[in-house]
């Protein structure tokens, strides 16, 4: 009889830390990484990666097949992504005066979407006027892409944490 590992646990092993108020130097992230863990914690941890990054690509795979096989989406995303990065950049710049968490969220919530959108269509661009050899062109332009995205997450979370 074998013994599966169950994909989540029941509860939170890591424990994150946030239960101590006694100080850094009890937090369970103080100068402490994954591969000085035990075995049990560093399996929950790799489990949790790679569960939330499997979720991440069955997620865009979802919207980009939306986006590319549907043709009116298509037409729809191809005209409006200019503007949408014309708004995000106005948002930007009505965060700097406005300071409000809900807006930060918000402006954070659309320019992930935006980025999503904007490696959908970048991926559909370089398949039709880049060439085998344009390779490295490609990589940057994608690679900005999912960079810009990581950041709004990161503005999300970041927004998410001081409420």
């Amino acid at each position: 009889m074998s013994q599966s590992v169950p994909l989540i646990l029941e509860e939170d092993i890591e424990q994150g830390g946030k239960e101590y108020d006694e100080g850094i130097e009890n937090d369970f992230a103080y100068r402490n990484n994954v591969s000085q863990a035990t075995k049990a914690i560093r399996l929950a941890f790799i489990r949790k990666v790679y569960g939330l990054l499997t979720m991440q690509l069955f997620l865009t795979i979802i919207i980009a097949s939306i986006c590319m096989f549907t043709p009116p989406i298509k037409s729809f995303v191809q005209t409006k992504l200019f503007a949408g990065l014309c708004i995000l950049i106005l948002g930007g710049f009505m965060q700097v005066f406005l300071q409000s968490t809900i807006f930060e969220i918000a402006v954070s919530f659309g320019g992930a979407l935006l980025f999503s959108l904007f490696i959908i269509f970048d991926t559909q661009l370089i398949m039709k006027t880049l060439s085998p050899e344009e390779y490295i062109l490609a990589t940057i332009n994608l690679y900005m892409d999912i960079i810009n995205l990581f950041l709004y997450i990161l503005r999300i979370l970041q927004a998410l944490n001081r409420q």
